[in-house]
């Protein structure tokens, strides 16, 4: 089984990314792990045009479509 482990903390280094790492290492050893930081993904704030919400998809095309192909 994958598994896909994010660091979403505000601080690369910080204390999330320590207890990302944490868990990544104890999951290594069952499963097949994926380390990603949201920080190395541009994203941009909603426009608020609600078509995704029809379509499923953001127009924007950013780093969230980078993001959902690892966890995919």
């Amino acid at each position: 089984m994958n598994v896909l482990v994010m660091n979403c903390g505000p601080v690369r280094d910080g204390a999330t990314a320590e207890i990302e790492k944490m868990i990544s290492v104890s999951l290594k050893e069952r499963y097949h792990v994926k380390r990603i930081c949201i920080d190395d993904f541009e994203m941009h704030f909603c426009k608020g045009c609600r078509a995704c919400h029809h379509t499923a998809e953001c127009v924007q095309h950013d780093g969230v479509d980078e993001i959902m192909a690892h966890y995919e």
